[in-house]
């Protein structure tokens, strides 16, 4: 697995942390990828009898006196809560990475690696009167622990705010699951509807993707004998309280990288200090 230019050979101790870095990205590129087009399992889409209680985005008036008919969009399934699942799974992976680093090379020490985790608390003061990196004094040493962990990693709200945010994350969704804002961008129909001189192709939407909605209405007696087929791009974004309601993919690619970078800094921490630990191939 690599990261920054290092290589870690699956009889190296953080290989399986790299691992968990890897299926981060999997699940990342699992959601991007069911996002644009979304796929036609998640919702129904075609022309039912006019739902005066759904969004309409577009109505022509053509001076018929015919019952309307929508070309509506109707999700199947709670769509924003599978692609929170995704989301979550991508956090553990990456908190998970983290706990995988530290269990290492307490097993590359010879002590009991069910003790171990990587440590978190809300400030400094609090990590040091907490004694979160303890543990960790028999195997690196308590000086040297401390300083890597207080100036280089800052594992707490003002210090490393995006490291700690993943943990808070990896709590929150171990008991509740985190259910994203997810709206359709935008309906391409894979050819036009005409209704007397009006033409109607791609729209931009902006409905959240779980309600329906309708794209048109048109009298029945206009209603195209053929069904259009369209395709929908959805946006996908963290819930506001989470990194500002970033768009969900680019922060989760963000934070892959911040974990990918805190575990090859793990690794030279650990080769500094444990004499017989493993070199990475540059």
């Amino acid at each position: 697995m690599e990261n920054e230019g290092i290589f870690f050979h699956r009889e190296h101790p953080l290989y399986s942390a790299m691992l968990k870095i890897g299926r981060a990205r999997t699940h990342v590129r699992s959601l991007e990828l069911s996002m644009s087009p979304l796929s036609q399992n998640a919702y129904f889409m075609g022309w039912r009898p006019a739902d005066e209680t759904a969004p309409r985005l577009v109505a022509i008036n053509t001076g018929s006196e015919s019952e309307l008919y929508d070309f509506a969009f109707v999700p199947k399934a709670p769509i924003a809560h599978t692609f929170g699942a995704v989301i979550g799974d991508a956090v553990h992976c990456l908190r998970a990475s983290l706990d995988h680093a530290v269990t290492a090379a307490a097993h590359f020490a010879r002590k009991d690696r069910k003790l171990f985790y990587f440590p978190f608390d809300e400030s400094e003061s609090q990590f040091i009167a907490a004694g979160r990196a303890k543990k960790l004094f028999g195997i690196f040493g308590e000086h040297e622990t401390l300083d890597y962990f207080l100036n280089e990693v800052r594992p707490f709200k003002e210090g490393n705010f995006e490291l700690w945010s993943l943990n808070k994350l990896d709590n929150l969704d171990k008991h509740n699951l985190i259910v994203p804002p997810v709206t359709v961008a935008n309906v391409t129909l894979s050819g036009p509807i005409r209704a007397g001189n009006h033409r109607v192709a791609n729209l931009a939407v902006g409905n959240p993707v779980d309600r329906p909605f309708t794209v048109l209405s048109l009298p029945k007696d206009q209603v195209p004998d053929l069904h259009a087929h369209a395709a929908l791009t959805v946006e996908c974004r963290f819930p506001d309280e989470w990194f500002e309601g970033a768009a969900a993919v680019e922060k989760l690619d963000s934070l892959i990288d911040i974990v990918a970078a805190q575990v090859s800094s793990f690794h030279r921490f650990a080769a500094r200090r444990l004499p017989d630990w493993p070199r990475s191939v540059e």
